[in-house]
């Protein structure tokens, strides 16, 4: 089976611990999910997260997904 794990520039932060759980075969969506807190915890992260910028109507928007 192939996997695949993408990101943007920002989201390097998330990488490594999302990357063994998946050669270890267990669920993507734990992955995602796994790689994806530490990028929304991650301060130095302006796109999304707790240090995310706002909309342009100067508010919180979110529009997170995942898909299996």
């Amino acid at each position: 089976m192939i996997r695949t794990l993408l990101t943007n520039g920002e989201g390097g932060v998330g990488v490594p611990p999302a990357v063994a759980p998946l050669v270890a075969g267990k669920s993507a969506i734990t992955d995602v999910e796994i790689g994806m807190r530490l990028v929304e915890d991650d301060l130095k992260v302006t796109v999304v997260g707790t240090d995310g910028e706002l909309n342009l109507l100067g508010e919180v928007e979110c529009d997170a997904s995942i898909m299996a």
